[in-house]
């Protein structure tokens, strides 16, 4: 299958200060990770955003979760979260 060229959404800059902006909104207690219950908040507003009401079960909570927890340390960090902004705005890993 050819590779398709992907055109990347925002700068590296950007995408950093957009992963800022979503860490800040889940990480309820300012504890420095996202919880389960940040997660599951950020899978619901997700959906709001394109209209569509989504409450997600615990399965979907736990598999998004693991999605998101690069190092499986338990936890999601600003350093997990940044990878995946950056991947899906960019079209890149990066390294840190």
């Amino acid at each position: 299958m050819a590779s398709q060229e992907y055109e990347p959404l925002v700068d590296l800059k950007n995408a950093k200060e957009i992963a800022a902006e979503i860490f800040g909104m889940y990480d309820q207690n300012n504890s420095g990770y996202i919880g389960e219950e940040g997660v599951k908040d950020m899978m619901r507003d997700a959906y709001q955003t394109i209209n569509k009401s989504f409450e997600p079960s615990q399965g979907d909570v736990k598999s998004y979760f693991e999605v998101l927890d690069c190092v499986n340390e338990g936890q999601v960090t600003y350093k997990d979260l940044e990878k995946h902004v950056i991947r899906f705005l960019i079209g890149e890993d990066y390294d840190f």
